[in-house]
């Protein structure tokens, strides 16, 4: 935070109903003031955007974590959302999905709890774990607290990975050296921090439907767009006019609710001054298309977009409502929220200059007091934790100025989910091998005809075959089944299995400890 010595007076207060709320166009606010704005704003963005050490951090608890659900059960974990898309907070999440062929995702989620239930016992673990829960919802989900980072895995979700690979292509696209994620950190910090409106899991925003409103944002007024604050103005300006009660957002224009659940864009959009509007929305549509996530099996017979209170369309499943988690008591704190933070905002633009930077530090106080004393509960240097990788506290005033995400690891991560929902997954597809796990966990018993030990062994639990005649480095996943096969996810039960003649031949049989019994028919 800076003070500046310059301004020797305050502002003297004046009474709110002798003056009229302050929302200008954020069109009329000069270039020059916009600059010193900006500027002032960099200090709040630095206290927020990732760091150095926040990024090897995250990397190695994500890595610890592969490793032990790969040594234990042979699963593939992929990180996905902010984490990889280099624009979360520093108490953000880590958001992971676990896969695994020839097993349900009941099933997976109960392996992947009781591995992590396991490890939070361990006094040798590598990393702390504890507060290991279960999430019976629709999304099957683990959470837990690994080093203090909460983390989240799903089980067997493609979307996350489809919407991180759409999201970095349209910030490549967008270019001004990252400014749409750069928005992202600094919107999602006013959403978190300021107004208290973002968690899905609290009846509030979810992260996926706030990008989707700031990509919206971009797509319209990215000819105007200099720099986060005035991404965060112009945000909080058009959604607090917003018709909220007659229209949802799509990412190509308003829908009409009264035409639902038809999706019926309205023709009459802002005014747009850009000639480089109509190839950037065909860009848009490109990746949408391309990064669509197809149904799953369990999903073909609900493709009717629903109404609720906040209505915000999936631009990769338009059947998607992102705004489905927001109660009718919070559609109108986000209301609030965004007119409340357009006129606050609007009244600080046309301060004076000496009040630049005071004003924007009390606009973003609750962000300052949260992370004013240079700790951050992601950098690893907290005294309460002790990790592998020693102190990495002195990384923390090196703040990550590149924010390119990896596309090609993401976009292969992707495909390789896919290869689970294809049409015919019986077909071999080929994928990097997994790094030898860790002595305790690998596998001492022999593997192959010859009596080798194979620390890969592991693997090779659900499907993966390792080593020659494939290529050199790389396991071979063949799916066991086939998506419409009704005994693919039928329990065994413990009694004689019978196997079905209609089946591969040369299909492992399953696993014993399931209570169910088969039903044939």
């Amino acid at each position: 935070m800076v003070d500046v010595a310059e301004c020797s007076a305050a502002p003297v207060p004046v009474p709110e109903d002798e003056v009229e709320p302050a929302h200008p166009d954020p069109s009329s606010i000069p270039p020059d003031a916009w600059r010193r704005f900006e500027s002032a704003a960099l200090g709040v963005v630095n206290k927020i955007q990732p760091t150095v050490a926040s990024e090897n951090f995250r990397s190695a608890v994500i890595d610890y974590l592969k490793r032990l659900l790969g040594s234990r059960a042979g699963v593939q974990v992929f990180p996905f959302g902010s984490v990889p898309l280099k624009t979360y907070l520093p108490d953000g999440d880590i958001d992971l999905t676990a896969f695994s062929p020839a097993i349900s995702d009941e099933n997976l989620a109960n392996q992947v709890y009781a591995i992590l239930s396991s490890e939070q016992h361990r006094k040798d673990s590598e990393f702390d774990v504890k507060d290991v829960q279960y999430i019976h919802a629709e999304v099957k989900l683990v959470k837990c607290l690994v080093q203090n980072i909460v983390v989240d895995i799903s089980v067997n979700q493609i979307g996350g990975l489809s919407t991180l690979c759409f999201l970095e292509k349209v910030d490549e696209n967008f270019g001004k050296k990252h400014l749409l994620k750069r928005s992202i950190v600094l919107i999602k910090d006013w959403c978190y921090y300021e107004s208290r409106i973002l968690g899905a899991q609290n009846g509030l925003l979810s992260t996926y439907a706030l990008e989707v409103l700031v990509l919206y944002v971009f797509l319209i007024f990215h000819r105007s767009l200099g720099g986060p604050l005035a991404v965060l103005y112009r945000f909080l300006d058009f959604y607090s006019k917003f018709d909220w009660d007659s229209k949802g957002i799509s990412l190509f224009g308003p829908v009409s609710l009264s035409s639902l659940p038809n999706l019926v864009t309205d023709p009459h959009l802002p005014a747009i001054d850009d000639d480089f509007f109509v190839p950037r929305e065909k860009i848009l549509r490109k990746y949408a298309e391309d990064f669509s996530a197809p149904p799953r099996n369990s999903e073909r017979d609900a493709q009717v977009f629903s109404r609720k209170f906040l209505n915000i369309v999936d631009p990769l499943k338009q059947s998607n409502n992102l705004g489905r988690s927001v109660n009718k008591g919070n559609f109108y704190r986000i209301r609030s929220a965004f007119d409340f933070g357009a006129r606050k905002l609007g009244k600080i633009l046309q301060m004076p200059v000496c009040y630049t930077v005071n004003e924007v530090n009390q606009f973003f106080s609750n962000t300052l007091k949260r992370n004013h004393t240079g700790f951050r509960p992601d950098d690893g240097s907290s005294p309460l934790y002790s990790n592998p990788y020693g102190d990495l506290s002195y990384q923390f005033n090196n703040i990550l100025n590149d924010l390119t995400g990896d596309f090609e690891i993401n976009f292969r991560n992707l495909q390789y989910a896919q290869g689970f929902q294809q049409v015919n997954p019986a077909n071999s597809f080929y994928y990097g091998r997994l790094a030898p796990p860790p002595l305790q966990y690998q596998n001492t018993h022999p593997s192959d005809s010859q009596g080798r030990k194979n620390p890969h062994a592991y693997a090779s639990m659900n499907g993966a075959i390792p080593c020659p005649p494939y290529p050199s480095g790389c396991l071979a996943w063949r799916p066991f089944i086939q998506p419409d096969d009704p005994m693919a996810m039928r329990a065994r039960g413990i009694g004689t299995y019978f196997p079905d003649p209609r089946l591969c031949k040369d299909r492992p049989p399953a696993g014993r400890g399931e209570r169910e019994k088969n039903q044939f028919t």
